[in-house]
Formats: C-alpha cells, sequence, structure tokens
C-alpha cells in the first residue's frame, strides 16, 4: 500500500503549503461555506499517521486535538486547495468522527478548467461543473501544518478522492504528473457527491474510477516526514 498512499499526493501540494496555511487559516470560521435549507452529506473517517516512505505509523499524537480543514478545488481533479473552506473538523486523533459537506450550486463550483492538471481530459457533458473537497491537517493547539493529508481506503489500498459534480457525465483521458500516469475512467450517474478510487500504481499508470456508494473504511491519511516505522 505504500506507494498507493504516495501516488496521488502530488508535489505541488506539500511545496504551497506553508503558503496555504496562513490564508487557509486565517478568518476560517468565516469562511466555512454555509447554506441555509441545504441538505448535508454525511461521511464517516479516521485518522491515520504514515511516514514519506507511506509506512503506518500508528496514534501519534496520544489523544491531542487536530484540526482538519477541507477547502476547495474547482474545475478540477488535481489542483491548488482554494476558499471557500467546505467545512473544518477538530478530532481527536483515535477517535473516529463524521464529516459533513453541503449541497454545492454552479457558483461554487466550475467546468473543467484548462491547466497541466487537466491536459488530456475530456469531460462530457462540456458543461458539467465539478468540485473535489482537498484535505489539510494541523496541530490545534499551534496551528502548524503536518503536511497535505490525503484520504484512502486501508482495506484496498485506493486512494479516495472526495467530489461533486452537478450532472451525470463521465471524464476519460490521462494526465501524466510526477512520473506517473493518470487513466480517468470516471463515470457519475448523477448529480451529487461522489467517491473517485485511484488504483495502486501499476506499471506506472494509476486508475480513477468513480465507485457505486460509500466506502467500507475512509482513513484521513496525515504525513510525518522523516518519521520511521514503529
Amino acid at each position: 500500500m505504500n506507494q498507493s498512499i504516495l501516488a496521488l499526493r502530488l508535489p505541488v501540494f506539500s511545496f504551497l503549503l506553508l503558503l496555504l496555511n496562513a490564508l487557509l487559516l486565517s478568518g476560517c470560521a468565516n469562511n466555512v461555506t454555509r447554506q441555509e435549507n441545504a441538505q448535508n452529506q454525511s461521511f464517516e473517517m479516521s485518522i491515520a499517521y504514515y511516514n514519506d516512505s507511506g509506512d503506518p505509523l500508528g496514534h501519534m499524537m496520544n489523544g491531542e486535538q487536530i484540526l482538519l480543514l477541507f477547502p476547495s478545488i474547482k474545475g478540477q481533479i488535481f489542483g491548488i486547495p482554494r476558499r471557500p473552506i467546505l467545512t473544518e473538523v477538530t478530532v481527536t486523533d483515535d477517535q473516529p468522527f463524521i464529516v459533513d459537506l453541503p449541497d454545492i450550486n454552479n457558483s461554487e463550483s466550475a467546468a473543467l478548467v484548462d491547466t497541466r492538471f487537466t491536459s488530456g481530459l475530456s469531460v462530457l457533458p462540456a458543461q458539467t461543473q465539478m468540485l473535489r473537497v482537498a484535505t489539510m491537517a494541523f496541530e490545534k493547539k499551534t496551528r502548524e501544518p503536518f503536511a497535505a493529508g490525503s484520504l484512502i481506503n486501508p482495506k484496498t489500498g485506493d486512494n479516495l478522492l472526495l467530489m461533486y459534480f452537478s450532472m451525470p457525465c463521465s471524464i476519460t483521458g490521462i494526465v501524466e504528473t510526477s512520473g506517473l500516469r493518470y487513466d480517468h475512467q470516471i463515470k457519475i450517474k448523477e448529480a451529487g457527491w461522489h467517491w473517485i478510487a485511484g488504483t495502486q500504481p501499476s506499471a506506472g499508470v494509476s486508475r480513477l474510477r468513480a465507485l457505486r456508494g460509500q466506502p467500507d473504511k475512509v482513513e484521513f491519511a496525515i504525513t510525518v516526514d522523516g518519521m520511521l516505522a514503529l
């Protein structure tokens, strides 16, 4: 599972984390998306720690609190997390927790944007709007960042992406970055929140697909740089 944890964690996120820290944390409570009469979607997760080689580290913080931010990435799957922050959760590292995400309207999502992370992709219908939930973790007391978090299914080794789509659609094509090829074979059958899974890389290729429902288990994986496995 080691490679799969690192496969979808693009270097741009780690490099920009310190720069994004101040921007996303400053006044974050006032920038969480709030919608009256919106039906929220709830997802259960748990915290898991890994070193930068992908080895599990067990519980690192001895029950201390962690601040999790869920910024947004509009109009693309890979990209730079930005405001609005969809939600924030303060959790105890060894306890499961619930993430509530609001319904999304067209002003909060976007059609496929033209970036180096979308070159080679085709979305049908082209007017489909999308938004990905980004993941970031901070020490609650110091507000110091760990590293860019990621969502994984520890049972399958898949990377998990939580995304909103405005209508049924398909996303196909290949994106190459960081020495890997990401083969998109995503079919969305209805508007709303969906889980996208990325397989462990095989021959330098990770395949992305839409899951039919909620994964059996979702871990919010936090990378602790330079730590050895226990």
